[in-house]
């Protein structure tokens, strides 16, 4: 065991206390002969395996040093992390769970293994600028899964035997524990790198009868779930990756079972996101029994079957909207949150472009019309008879209460009527009309000198419309009347469908009570523009490995991940807003910004993604930026077309 230089003593706080960041609870150690490690679970709800060492090391232990670490309660444990936990409570679960680190006051260094079994090389997984965050670690570790060790920088740990009552194992439950419930699987990112995992059982799952149902692997966590439970598992499985601290189990019948113990919720909390969230997640859980609304979309056909498929799905009666939701994309293999955020997507891009398919006003039947910030309902008959706007406003709620992106430009006295407002306390502005002709002949009021023409066709206009002609006096008043009529008279029963939609989804509530909800749902064009700061700030960049042993094929240069990631930088900073949103799409499935975006180079020949982990994979051989910038937009316009992109 090599002892630490004076330089590290500098590291102490920072490196040690970053490494605390990783671990939180103890789930379950193991009896296993490498029992000086530590096997931290990171937010996503896989088990990875770290060792806990004696005193400074450059290699990992023995056999009979892992198992003198388990007889001082130095050994192996299953601990899970949240992924906002702060580096104090981090701190604090870690001592809790080995008092004996209490002398060490932080001065711990996190190392990884390298190579293939026995006795390896560990190589130190330097801390960030505010040590070991969880995202940091959940990357070093990939994901929870490989090896983490715990060195103390310099001193020994005291690896006294203790008794079997002592605190160290009042978690552990060691002596019920056989070899058959630990696996070792390798690692995609480190071959010759294996993990331990705990293999899952029935009470660990849920404390209720297991079903006799078909059990298949959730594409995302790797764990077992019923056949018909594993898409609704899959849609917020990446979410609790995230840091969705509500859903944290590791099965979908506790998905929304650790809400967190406060008084908060979507009534009284600040945050008109933090508001939109918990109202979800309350709506969503009272439904998760509910049988799951299956949608499929076939990206084989052309755009009036495809449209179709949409119009058929939302114009279904007596669906519960809140149910589980599983999207499918015909001819396409993807699966998962990505495909349901495709779906939500497009469905907000149709309502603003109009669907293929013909009601008798062409080939493209749009539900909105109009200038930007001033979308109103059209104005068709046709489609008040076959309940297109009851369709948007199911889609509209059902978009809000999945997470999706809002709906940007339409009218503010739209909104307020639809929130819940009054037609006569509305504010309509001469723009809001979507009529040119008409526009124009209300403005005619402004005028004081109207010629005889001009005034025949007011007085027909208010005729028509059940107002009082023109006088002198009655002037502004009837201005208003006649646009309040052209705007929001003509409309009012699309208004009430579509009202009626958003009530069906069961959002109706949350636009009632919160104003500032209203907002991020409707927001103006300028508010949902997509800033290069919404997109590079969330990003966890790669770490370039200093390993000069590793044989894995995909690891790349200091210099070509440092390349590779300036070029992305550039290419944020200088798009314009609507590229950013279909890098979005392409990188997360929708336009919606995420609390973090993870960035990977590696040995390719296109960029690809993986939506559902919220991760782009950006080739590492471009030498120009013309080069990337090339194919990045080629990549980024395949959206529409699916997840097909080899």
């Amino acid at each position: 065991m090599a002892s630490s230089s004076t330089n590290k003593e500098k590291n102490v706080e920072e490196v040690a206390k970053n490494l605390i960041s990783l671990i939180q609870k103890t789930l379950e150690p193991t009896n296993e002969p490498s029992s000086s490690n530590v096997a931290v679970n990171l937010p996503r709800p896989v088990p990875s395996v770290a060792s806990e060492m004696q005193s400074p090391a450059n290699v990992t232990p023995k056999a009979d040093e892992d198992l003198r670490h388990s007889q001082a309660g130095l050994g192996l444990k299953v601990i899970s992390l949240d992924e906002d936990a702060s580096h104090q409570q981090i701190s604090q679960e870690l001592i809790m769970e080995f008092p004996k680190l209490q002398i060490l006051k932080g001065s711990w260094m996190f190392y990884k293994a390298t190579g293939g079994g026995g006795q390896r090389k560990l190589t130190v997984v330097s801390p960030q600028a505010d040590g070991y965050t969880t995202p940091y670690l959940k990357r070093a570790s990939n994901g929870g899964k490989i090896t983490l060790y715990i060195a103390p920088i310099q001193g020994e740990l005291d690896i006294t035997p203790l008794e079997k009552n002592a605190a160290e194992f009042m978690s552990c439950e060691i002596k019920e524990m056989d070899k058959s419930d630990v696996e070792c699987v390798d690692l995609d990112e480190k071959p010759n790198a294996k993990i331990l995992t705990r293999k899952t059982t029935s009470k660990e799952v849920n404390s209720t009868p297991q079903p006799t149902s078909k059990k298949v692997l959730c594409p995302i966590c790797d764990q077992l779930f019923d056949l018909d439970k594993v898409e609704f598992h899959a849609s917020f499985c990446v979410e609790s990756i995230c840091g969705d601290d509500d859903n944290k189990a590791q099965g979908s019948d506790k998905i929304f079972e650790s809400a967190p113990s406060t008084s908060e919720n979507w009534k009284n909390a600040k945050d008109p996101k933090r508001a939109i969230s918990l109202f979800n997640k309350e709506l969503l859980k009272s439904n998760s029994s509910k049988p799951a609304n299956s949608f499929t979309f076939d990206l084989r056909t052309g755009p009036e079957e495809q449209d179709r498929s949409y119009v058929s799905f939302y114009k279904s009666n007596g669906v519960e909207w809140a149910s589980p939701l599983a999207c499918t994309l015909a001819g396409d293999a993807a699966v998962g949150l990505g495909v349901n955020r495709h779906v939500m997507s497009t469905l907000m891009n149709k309502l603003r472009s109009g669907f293929h398919i013909n009601v008798g006003h062409g080939p493209v039947t749009k539900i909105f019309d109009g200038q930007s910030d001033h979308l109103v309902p059209s104005n068709s008959a046709m489609m008040l008879e076959g309940e297109l706007f009851l369709m948007a406003g199911r889609m509209l709620g059902h978009c809000f209460l999945y997470g999706g992106p809002g709906f940007p430009g339409l009218s503010p006295a739209i909104k307020h009527v639809l929130s819940g407002g009054s037609i006569e306390t509305a504010t309509v502005v001469v723009e809001d009309c979507p009529d040119l002709d008409l526009r124009d002949t209300i403005d005619l009021l402004k005028k004081t000198d109207l010629k005889e023409e001009e005034r025949q066709n007011l007085v027909k206009l208010c005729l028509a419309w059940d107002l009082p002609l023109p006088t002198k006096d009655n002037i502004k008043c009837l201005h208003e009347k006649l646009l309040l009529h052209a705007v929001l008279g003509r409309a009012s029963k699309q208004i009430k469908q579509i009202r009626k939609g958003l009530k069906e989804t069961g959002i109706w509530p949350l636009l009632c009570e919160r104003d500032d909800v209203v907002k991020l749902f409707f927001p103006s064009e300028v508010d949902a523009e997509i800033t290069a700061e919404m997109i590079l700030s969330p990003i966890q960049w790669p770490i370039p490995s200093t390993d000069s042993d590793s044989d894995d094929e995909d690891d790349c240069s200091v210099e070509e991940i440092t390349r590779t990631c300036d070029y992305l930088k550039t290419y944020v900073n200088q798009a314009s807003s609507e590229k950013r949103k279909s890098l979005l799409k392409f990188w997360v499935g929708w336009e919606v910004p995420q609390t973090r975006l993870t960035v990977k180079v590696q040995r390719g020949q296109f960029p690809r993604s993986m939506t559902c982990m919220d991760t782009i994979k950006l080739p590492s051989h471009y030498k120009t930026y013309q080069e990337f910038e090339k194919d990045l937009d080629a990549v980024i316009a395949t959206f529409d077309t699916g997840f097909g992109l080899p």
